[in-house]
Order: C-alpha cells, then sequence, then structure tokens
C-alpha cells in the first residue's frame, strides 16, 4: 500500500457555535495547530505486579494565528474567540485536512467535538505583527470518523 502523507499547510480548524446548523468558521490566518488526546492513568504497584487504571479519553487543541482586522466571513477572527471565551460559549470544531489532490475535505483526517476556549493570548510586540495563541478544551466523545 502507498503511503499517503498529508501536509500540516493542509489541514485546518474550523468553528461555529454548539448546536448551531450555521456553516462552520475557519481559524483566522492559522499559523499552528495542535491536538491532543490523552488518557489518564493510575498505577498501582502490588506483590503480584502493577495494575493500571485507564481513565476516559480526554482531548484539547491549542494553536496560534496572526490578527486580520478585516476577516471574512468565513473565517472566525481572534476578536470573536475573545468574546466566545469571555462568555463561556460552546464551541462545536472540527480538525480536517482541506481538499487537495485528489483527496476531498476530510477525507484522510477528520476530528470533531464541542469544546470551550479556555486561555488565549494576544502579542502585539515592537516590530512583529500582532499574533495570537488559544487553547480549546473538548467536552464530551471526540468524534474521529473519517467522511468518505
Amino acid at each position: 500500500m502507498a503511503a499517503t502523507e498529508v501536509q500540516g499547510a493542509n489541514m485546518k480548524i474550523e468553528l461555529r457555535d454548539y448546536g448551531s446548523t450555521d456553516v462552520f468558521q475557519e481559524m483566522v490566518c492559522e499559523e499552528t495547530l495542535i491536538f491532543e488526546l490523552n488518557n489518564d492513568v493510575s498505577s498501582t504497584k502490588t506483590k503480584c505486579g502493577v495494575f493500571k487504571g485507564i481513565q476516559v479519553a480526554d482531548f484539547k487543541a491549542n494553536g496560534s494565528g496572526v490578527c486580520n482586522v478585516t476577516p471574512t466571513g468565513t473565517e472566525y477572527s481572534y476578536d470573536e474567540l475573545q468574546t466566545d471565551q469571555i462568555a463561556l460559549q460552546k464551541k462545536e470544531f472540527v480538525i480536517q485536512n482541506r481538499a487537495y489532490d485528489a483527496y476531498a475535505e476530510g477525507q484522510l483526517i477528520k476530528m470533531g467535538g464541542g469544546g470551550y476556549f479556555v486561555a488565549s493570548q494576544f502579542n502585539g510586540s515592537n516590530g512583529e505583527a500582532c499574533k495570537f495563541t488559544w487553547t480549546l478544551e473538548g467536552v464530551g466523545t471526540l468524534d474521529t470518523t473519517e467522511s468518505v
């Protein structure tokens, strides 16, 4: 079987209000995107061996972008991110590959679910383009169903 690598430049995160049927908006001027999936583990050491207790998977995403003061209607801006974080607005997200080459959007990689923005940071340093970072903590069950 031939290997098909997916370039990071072909990945994106899109967001909308949880439970909404609105069109997803792509994170504005995305620079980095990292997704973490973890299970907490407890270890009990006994005379007959080590026993492991595995908790339910927990997930979060974080990334960075460059501020754009004139985002299009299909872009999710840093201003919207701050507003949603302050309002505790639950978001629905999908992380997937863009359509490229012979592959449709989400055909190779697709993860989605709900979550809240719990951290963001603005960087307005001299000599730099204004940038921001964000962290979205997932809630519920992660959907890893790839599209066909």
